[in-house]
């Protein structure tokens, strides 16, 4: 066997080797689910300098009914004096589930904006989850968040979520969270000119 055969099986080893720990890491990954007084809620502070209150404000106002296109009345609360905007939202995902059979993933939740001079916070609770297949002969199955995360015996006691389907809409929801905080970071960052119309 000469030097660069041997090179390349190493290498393939090691490629090997690698993505098996990758594989195991995923397996194993810790979710958190953030729960404070006993209730399920997703924060983020985001500094945004150079933008005032009113601006960051307008911002926002004009983000939340667009995010949230599904409900009728997302803004349920619209107090620009005191940096205030809270809306429910509600988001459908329709898949393939088992069997080929469709699959719809429902997500209902409180989103909270507070802002200030420079900077923002948002807050998402409340949050139910339904899952349904039609057509596959199965009830929906309904998940209030801080019924069930609140729970400890739905935990291992090195604080991991015992049922793995529990850890996979836990992260559905960080994920919904964090698409949500992107969408209104970008919306919240933007510079409007007069040029812009």
């Amino acid at each position: 066997m000469t030097f660069s055969e041997l090179l390349k099986q190493v290498s393939c080893l090691v490629v090997v080797v690698v993505s098996l720990k990758c594989v195991s890491a995923r397996a194993d990954d810790v979710v958190s689910v953030p729960i404070e007084d006993g209730k399920v809620k997703y924060s983020s502070i985001v500094s945004v300098e150079g933008n005032t209150k009113d601006e960051l404000y307008a911002r926002a106002r004009l983000w939340l009914p667009e995010a949230f296109k599904d409900s009728r009345d997302a803004i349920q609360v619209d107090d620009k004096e005191n940096g205030l905007l809270l809306g429910k939202g509600k988001t459908m995902v329709r898949e393939t589930g088992f069997g080929g059979q469709p699959l719809e993933k429902t997500w209902s939740f409180t989103l909270k904006i507070q802002i200030k001079e420079g900077r923002y916070k948002i807050d998402l609770y409340d949050i139910n989850y339904s899952f349904f297949q039609p057509g596959a002969g199965m009830p929906r199955y309904d998940m209030v968040f801080d019924d069930y995360y609140s729970d400890e015996s739905n935990f291992k006691k090195d604080g991991t979520i015992k049922r793995r389907a529990a850890r996979n809409i836990a992260t559905g929801a960080a994920n919904l969270f964090a698409g949500l905080s992107a969408d209104l970071e970008k919306v919240m960052r933007q510079q409007v000119s007069k040029d812009d119309f």
